[in-house]
This record gives structure tokens, sequence and C-alpha cells, in this order.
């Protein structure tokens, strides 16, 4: 089970430990005891890239992705399959009138 700290870097939490381990051994005792130290450069990347592609928070995104899921079958937008059917079932008809003739 990991426990995040947040609000601090993990320079800050090291240098406020007062251990007299390097900071690259730290990191890992830390690690190995489960705790999960923020990267505050990952997790501002990880919020702009969710803020780009338009990803809410968790709570927000169950509701967005029903709604999304309504007008999908298999993960395709309906009309999409509905015109690729139209236009198979044409190509097929067009194929029988044509041998039939």
């Amino acid at each position: 089970m990991e426990e995040e700290l947040s609000g601090k870097s993990a320079n800050q939490l090291w240098k406020e430990s007062g251990t007299t381990l390097s900071f690259k051994d730290w990191i890992q005792r830390e690690k190995e005891k489960g705790m999960l130290i923020p990267n505050k450069l990952v997790n501002d990347s990880i919020a702009l890239i969710k803020s780009r592609v338009g990803i809410k928070d968790s709570d927000s995104s169950t509701v967005s992705l029903e709604q999304e899921n309504s007008k999908t079958i298999l993960g395709l937008n309906k009309l999409a399959i509905i015109s690729s059917i139209l236009i198979i079932g044409g190509a097929l008809a067009y194929n029988f009138y044509k041998k039939r003739k």
C-alpha cells in the first residue's frame, strides 16, 4: 500500500527529514517503505495532458463516459456504423443485381 505525500517536493521532504543518507539513497528507502513521493513536473504534465484531452476529475468523468457510451456501439460512433452498413449493403445488393442480370 502506497502512501502519498503531497504539497512538498521530494527535495524539501529530504531536507526536512534530517537524514544523513544521500538524496538518492533516501528516495530509494522511501520507495521501499511504500511512500509515494510526488514529482511536481510529472503531476503538472499529466494535468496539462488531461486538460488538453478533455479528461476531468474521476467523479465527473464517469458521468461523461456514460453519456459517451450511449452514443457509441463497440466504441464506434453510431452514425459511422450505420453509414458503413448501408455502403456495404448497397455494394452487396449491386453485386447481386449484376449477377442476376
